[in-house]
């Protein structure tokens, strides 16, 4: 489940990343104005509350809008769902940053070039510009995904059952939280040595992808 979470949100904020680096850098002033406005106030609010808000708050006010209405209806939000939404919502955000760093650093002369060649946008993107995107990336979600993951332990606090939310109930049930929240640690360090390891692998491709 903690994988679950973690990889489905992951990509997601790098979709949504995306799609808000390329508002940021090619958008209109309103749209720029808009996206740094979220970018701020999403790296500015703790995780734990972002997620309170969208897992109780967001449900209660729909209701009471429905209500008000005269629409009587109840809205449960799956603890799944939530987390997806929240830790997508949270590190798009990064994601974007990083993203946008890594094409602003392409020089003009490699677009002008692409383009010279008589490729079109979206070939100049995937064929020329993109790869080299990738690369420039990749340092940076690679941290994305590493916080994300030390993050995904919060799903616990809305019972998801992932391994933060598993350590609790057997700590509670078998008096013994050392060893429970001990082995919760060990598991989160795999999967994070897991992952370190994947990208040394990742730029050690890329690294030889570009003959260096």
């Amino acid at each position: 489940m903690t994988l679950a979470v973690g990889v489905t949100s992951f990509l997601a904020s790098i979709v949504i990343g995306s799609l808000v680096a390329w508002g940021q850098l090619r958008g209109s002033a309103v749209t720029r104005a808009l996206l740094r406005t979220y970018s701020v106030c999403i790296r500015g609010i703790p995780e734990l509350v972002t997620m309170l808000l969208i897992f109780y708050g967001v449900p209660t006010l729909l209701q009471a809008g429905f209500s008000s209405a005269g629409i009587p209806l109840r809205v449960d939000l799956n603890p799944f769902l939530a987390g997806v939404i929240t830790l997508s919502a949270i590190y798009a955000a990064f994601s974007a940053e990083v993203i946008r760093g890594a094409v602003l650093d392409i020089s003009k002369g490699q677009w002008e070039g692409a383009a010279a060649l008589g490729l079109g946008p979206m070939a100049v993107m995937l064929r020329a510009v993109g790869p080299q995107i990738v690369v420039r990336a990749l340092p940076g979600l690679a941290n994305v995904w590493l916080v994300l993951l030390k993050a995904t332990a919060l799903m616990s606090v809305i019972q998801l059952e992932e391994i933060m939310r598993v350590a609790q109930l057997a700590a509670r049930a078998e008096r013994a939280p050392f060893y429970w929240f001990f082995l919760a640690s060990l598991a989160y360090l795999a999967v994070a040595l897991a992952s370190m390891w994947l990208k040394g692998w990742l730029d050690r491709r890329a690294a030889y992808a570009q003959g260096t």
